[in-house]
């Protein structure tokens, strides 16, 4: 959407709005015509999407006012535009089930066969294949993302089709195939704009965690440290976060436990600060793995965090991940491969190949 001249007019309205409780701006954006107005509830959305990785919280907030305009207002394609950008706040914050019914609502506002909603499918598509990789269901997320790029492809949308390949790569890399995830994050780097340095930036981190993944654990190392500028540049909590988080898997397999928990710690901080659950479990047992064996309490009180923050997910379906790790706390035979198996499941990666008739888990 094109930045109209009215924006300085419509920050003060958002300003006024915001200023009152929440409970208060959803019925103003109802009722009153200032803020139910198109233009407004546009400037709403672009300015949600602007907070999307600083602030998903008040992301996800100004997204469902501008759901709220744009349902009083009957604005059709802004209806499905508001929804996407509301499912894709839920699922930052883990609230992958709500994501999933909002983003339902948002497929049956497409009209078949208009450009602009093959625009909004294409942008369903994507959040949608994140919020079903982030459960567990690869297979689903994989066929999602592809439908997406295609949409793209088609679209000529080169900046949304080299997002979406190095989206895939994740995907691909998780399901077993690091070397295929290295290849798509490289065609990504080929189409990228140089001036969107965020994009970038995650490629190259992706690179390195599927380099940590091939065993290039020494070569993963070095490409860490030539991102140090670009991770300080960019500076965003959630990718600060997966810095410190890989940085930690790192140390660990090159041998320091000091400078792993570190990381590890630092990660696990800015996982909390940014309200994401998943990753905070997940970076939890980690570490706990690493501690277990000659820090027995630091590790249960990190096993323990672990499981309050998933049962904390609103809707969140990692019950069937967790399960064996529950049980062996409540019999006190807790393993540290039993805590990098679990962090694996969360991660929808498969099992090491030396855990896969272990017996830990059923196949889903």
């Amino acid at each position: 959407m094109p930045t109209p001249s009215r924006d300085p007019y419509f920050e003060k309205l958002r300003a006024e709005l915001t200023a009152y409780p929440r409970g208060r701006q959803l019925i103003c954006v109802r009722n009153l015509r200032r803020f139910k107005d198109r233009d407004f509830c546009e400037y709403l959305l672009r300015h949600s999407w602007s907070l999307r990785f600083a602030d998903p919280s008040t992301m996800l907030w100004e997204a469902r006012l501008a759901q709220a305009a744009a349902d009083t207002g009957g604005y059709d394609e802004l209806k499905a535009l508001a929804r996407i950008q509301v499912g894709n706040g839920l699922r930052t914050l883990g609230r992958y089930k709500a994501a999933e019914r909002v983003l339902a609502e948002s497929m049956l506002l497409e009209q078949s066969g208009d450009r602009q909603s093959e625009f909004l499918r294409g942008e369903r598509l994507s959040v949608l294949a994140s919020t079903l990789y982030a459960q567990g269901r690869p297979e689903e997320g994989m066929r999602a993302v592809r439908e997406a790029i295609s949409v793209f492809e088609r679209s000529g949308d080169y900046q949304r089709l080299a997002s979406l390949l190095v989206q895939l790569s994740i995907n691909v890399a998780d399901s077993g195939d690091p070397g295929e995830g290295l290849e798509l994050v490289t065609r990504a780097l080929g189409l990228m704009d140089p001036d969107n340095q965020r994009l970038e930036l995650i490629a190259h981190h992706n690179a390195a965690e599927y380099l940590c993944m091939m065993g290039k654990v020494e070569f993963a190392a070095r490409v860490i440290e030539g991102l140090k500028d670009m991770y300080e540049e960019v500076g965003e909590p959630a990718i600060q976060a997966r810095r410190y988080h890989l940085a930690g898997h790192v140390a660990h397999q090159l041998g320091f436990p000091g400078l792993a928990e570190e990381r590890y710690n630092t990660a696990i901080s800015l996982y909390r600060a940014i309200s994401n659950p998943h990753y905070l479990a997940i970076s939890s047992l980690e570490l706990a793995a690493i501690l277990h064996p000659s820090q027995p309490v630091k590790a249960a009180e990190l096993i323990q965090s672990a499981i309050s923050a998933l049962d904390n997910v609103e809707e969140g379906d990692f019950a069937d991940s967790v399960a064996p790790l529950r049980s062996a706390v409540e019999a006190g035979t807790i393993a540290p491969e039993l805590l990098f198996v679990t962090a694996a499941r969360l991660r929808g990666r498969p099992l090491p190949s030396r855990y896969q008739s272990s017996g830990l888990f059923k196949s889903r």
